[in-house]
């Protein structure tokens, strides 16, 4: 996943926008948080499992990133299977998933700490070291990841490379792809379920389309989290942009004639690759 920093924040190449306050680059192998405070390092750590050997703390983070109830802050790449890199990179695909507001977490944080302490006490039984050190159990907490996204489990197209195949790189080079393809399937459902309950067959006009769309655009942005809201007056200057080149692609195309469902949704993706195009990318 590609990306750019502007000022207090970072631009990555799937055109989203989120701003950070900290990006921190760390290596090491004993893990320790010399950037944390020691009122919230208390916070991250309840447990009392204990490893046998100095290895550090050891965080109480939901699916080994997040932390419970600190909605702003994740941490990638801390436990240590044998494939880091592919589990890195899904870790990065559930941690943008979780800051747009994709992810859905358990209903209760008892939920979340059960799910963080039955991890560390598989692990501190099978090696006797914390919750972090995977080793050869890093399919699965990866596969959890990619059920979590709502993206398939089956990175071939047969049963044969799938189960007795070499796990390549290359089994995730279209996780960003589904990712967009499932939001943009759900946003589609949503745009047309409401075309439909407010028009029914009709056709509608320019006006009209554009009040779905900025509607079920609203809507979408509702149930995302507090990390996905961000870069306000950026945005609202865009969308400016984009209503007159709409209004104007709008009527090059259709005139002052109304459009049935189909055509108004090609309209939309119209809408979504030109935010692509205007969105900050220095």
């Amino acid at each position: 996943m590609q990306h750019n920093m502007i000022e207090h924040s970072t631009v990555f190449s799937v055109v989203e926008l989120l701003q950070a306050d900290l990006i921190i680059c760390a290596t090491g192998f004993i893990e320790t948080f010399p950037f944390l405070s020691e009122t919230l390092t208390k916070t991250l750590v309840k447990n009392r499992t204990k490893s046998t050997s100095d290895e550090g703390i050891d965080l109480d983070l939901y699916r080994r990133i997040i932390p419970v109830g600190i909605p702003n802050i994740a941490f990638i790449d801390l436990p240590a299977p044998i494939h880091t890199w592919m589990f890195c990179e899904v870790q990065c695909h559930w941690m943008s998933d979780y800051f747009l507001g994709r992810i859905k977490l358990p209903n209760t944080e008892k939920e979340m700490y059960e799910e963080i302490e039955t991890s560390r006490q598989f692990i501190y039984k099978m090696f006797k070291r914390k919750s972090y050190y995977f080793q050869y159990y890093w399919l699965e907490p990866m596969e959890i990841y990619l059920r979590d996204m709502g993206v398939s489990l089956y990175r071939t197209n047969n049963w044969i490379s799938e189960y007795f195949g070499v796990y390549h790189p290359k089994r995730l080079s279209t996780l960003h792809d589904e990712r967009e393809a499932k939001v943009e399937g759900e946003f589609k459902q949503e745009f047309l379920e409401a075309y439909r309950k407010q028009y029914g067959e009709s056709g509608i006009t320019a006006d009209q389309t554009w009040e779905l769309y900025t509607s079920a655009r609203e809507k979408r942005r509702a149930k995302k989290t507090e990390g996905g809201q961000v870069g306000e007056q950026q945005q609202k200057q865009i969308f400016e942009e984009l209503h007159a080149d709409f209004k104007k692609d709008y009527t090059t195309a259709h005139g002052n004639n109304k459009v049935n469902d189909d055509q108004a949704w090609a309209l939309v993706q119209d809408i979504i690759r030109n935010k692509r195009k205007k969105w900050p990318k220095h």
